[in-house]
């Protein structure tokens, strides 16, 4: 069900389903555990819900579940600006005169 994470990347903070450490295996409402490292420590901490888990997941790593595929249709899209930009600036002409004109034809 956990997807297995490479060494390089292991101290990103992980969430798994289940997996409740003997501490917590008392309390089975509790199923969502964060792994982390904090001063060179490993930690985890238990949830009831995949929410927190994901909000404190996100206070040790702001990056974490950033959705990549959105990251890279918005850096496409950035590109292609940069480009139509380029080439409407070489006829004195703007991305909004390029927008106005193609409206109104």
């Amino acid at each position: 069900m956990h997807k297995a994470i490479p060494r390089t990347t292991a101290i990103s903070p992980t969430i798994r389903e289940s997996e409740i450490p003997d501490s917590e295996a008392n309390q089975p409402h509790l199923k969502f555990v964060v792994k982390y490292r904090e001063a060179a420590k490993r930690k985890q901490k238990v949830f009831e819900k995949e929410e927190e888990a994901i909000q404190f997941a996100r206070t040790k790593n702001r990056n974490f579940r950033r959705d990549p595929i959105q990251d890279i249709e918005a850096q496409a899209s950035a590109r292609m600006l940069l480009e139509c930009t380029n080439r409407l600036n070489a006829y004195g002409k703007t991305i909004k005169d390029a927008t106005d004109f193609f409206v109104q034809h």
